[in-house]
């Protein structure tokens, strides 16, 4: 099997026990919170998941959800080794299609047109976009990370001051904010693996990537348990999806791989833009995924 094709399997791997997981996790963090006291959540008032955090590593729900996701960000980090971060990352929207057998309701017509869509936009970046770099650029890495770094503290400010009856958008800000969290990870993730591979195993563990890589593990964890407890999985993971590729799009093109983009490069990039954004809204303006939509939530104000 060939480095793209590996990718390619990795990922969509990746992305069915990211769903998976992902199902589990926010009925979990959904239902935790909303039985926690009002007064023990409004002391949390940035991240109030992290006031019911003890509830729910003893949830059985989590803890296999948690298990899935491990095991997902194992297949993650190979399909990394083999493809470019772009085409990876832009990968995991699948999720959003394998969420759509997960989901309460039964899909309609819209649910699969969109699918299709979403699916056929993938198919034209792996075309647009087919190998990764044998050596990633890192020297403008630490400013690429503290832009992403601040957009992440701006979408959690923003989200602080989001009214407590519009749930759905909380989770859906905080869902932004944490996939631009995991395009962090998976950055992290791809310097980790060039440095393994050039230097071994004794230089990676003293390079400052590591520290990089458990922050943003670690980031991403807490603020997607918080979207997760906001909103409902749909919305969430919908805006995760989105700001995970273009954050890790952005990165790779111009950081990792820096170079001159032609007239007919730039089209085929925007060609494929137009596409996932057609198949995204419709997935995220179908009728089941507003019926979930409105699915109550805990305030967290």
């Amino acid at each position: 099997m060939s480095g793209q094709a590996t990718a390619v399997v990795m990922s969509l791997a990746a992305a069915l026990l990211f769903a998976v997981s992902a199902a589990l996790q926010q009925r979990a963090a959904g239902d935790a919170l909303r039985s926690a006291p009002v007064a023990q959540r409004r002391r949390r008032r940035w991240l109030p998941v992290a006031a019911v955090f003890g509830r729910l590593v003893r949830d059985r729900r989590w803890l296999l959800g948690w298990m899935v996701n491990l095991a997902g960000f194992g297949l993650h980090a190979v399909a990394l080794r083999f493809g470019s971060i772009t085409v990876v990352q832009a990968l995991l929207l699948a999720q959003l299609m394998f969420a759509q057998l997960l989901l309460r309701r039964r899909p309609v017509w819209q649910d699969w047109l969109g699918t299709v869509v979403v699916a056929a936009g993938l198919v034209l970046l792996l075309l647009v976009r087919r190998t990764a770099p044998a050596d990633p650029q890192r020297v403008h890495v630490p400013l690429a990370v503290l832009v992403v770094a601040a957009g992440i503290v701006g979408l959690l400010g923003l989200a602080r001051i989001v009214p407590r009856r519009r749930g759905w958008l909380r989770g859906a800000v905080v869902g932004g904010a944490a996939g631009m969290c995991f395009s962090l990870t998976a950055v992290f993730v791809v310097l980790a693996g060039a440095d393994l591979a050039r230097r071994g195993i004794l230089e990676l563990a003293t390079d400052w990537v590591i520290v990089g890589l458990a922050a943003s593990t670690v980031a991403g964890t807490v603020l997607v348990q918080d979207a997760f407890a906001a909103g409902p999985l749909p919305i969430v993971l919908t805006a995760m999806s989105i700001a995970d590729p273009v954050s890790s799009t952005a990165i790779d093109l111009l950081v990792f791989d820096p170079q001159r983009l032609g007239l007919l490069s730039l089209s085929a990039y925007a060609g494929v833009g137009v596409v996932l954004t057609i198949g995204v809204v419709l997935l995220v303006s179908s009728p089941t995924r507003k019926a979930e939509a409105r699915v109550p939530v805990a305030a967290t104000r």
